[in-house]
């Protein structure tokens, strides 16, 4: 990590040691420092209770605001994917982080006609995340309604796939919500996508504009 520069923290539901070492060489010397919260996050849904989710997510969160204390960069992109997009939102307004960048995010829990019809492990999922997560954390909309009037959020997705198209569309009222559909790639996993398009860099090194005090 380089002290001062934008930090990236990339907590992805794609998140295998493959998929980090593949956005860790592609982010090497493009002008960002990056953090991984993978690791520990892949293993957040699966705690016993939530109680022991609720003091995992602290420890993350709690390593997250110490490397951002310690190497003090000039903004904070929290990158996150899938249902991990959830915990991604929880990050960025832990941490208050400047920007909030989504592939194909699970934006909430409460309807039953954001699952794939013909996805039992997508049912079951669902069902274990609603009995899990705190109640805060199952709706983006409600998760980010202080945070994303001063800060930016930006959300890419497959117009092909209809879950995907309503998870992301869903966000769409919130403030300073930049939409991404995209018209060529077919698949649920968009952080390739992210990479090959340069839209992982553009957003990362982008400045949020300083608010009129």
């Amino acid at each position: 990590m380089e002290k001062g520069a934008p930090l990236c923290v990339y907590v992805s539901g794609t998140g295998s040691m493959a998929s980090e070492k593949l956005v860790e060489a592609y982010s090497y010397g493009r002008g960002y420092s990056i953090a991984f919260a993978s690791n520990e996050s892949r293993k957040l849904y699966r705690q016993p209770t939530l109680q022991a989710l609720e003091e995992a997510s602290a420890q993350i969160l709690a390593r997250v605001r110490k490397i951002i204390e310690e190497w003090e960069p000039s903004d904070v992109t929290v990158v996150g994917g899938s249902r991990y997009a959830l915990f991604a939102g929880a990050i960025a307004a832990d941490c208050n982080a400047d920007k909030l960048l989504l592939a194909s995010p699970m934006s909430q829990l409460s309807s039953d006609d954001l699952i794939p019809t013909n996805s039992p492990l997508g049912r079951d999922l669902v069902t274990r995340m609603r009995q899990m997560l705190p109640e805060k954390w199952q709706d983006l909309n409600i998760l980010l309604k202080d945070w994303a009037p001063e800060h930016q959020l930006h959300v890419l997705y497959s117009v092909y796939r209809s879950v995907d198209v309503v998870h992301s569309t869903y966000l769409e009222d919130l403030p300073n919500v930049t939409l991404y559909p995209h018209e060529s790639w077919r698949d649920h996993d968009t952080m390739p996508l992210l990479m090959s398009t340069g839209l992982l860099q553009k957003v990362i090194l982008e400045k949020v504009p300083e608010k009129a005090s």
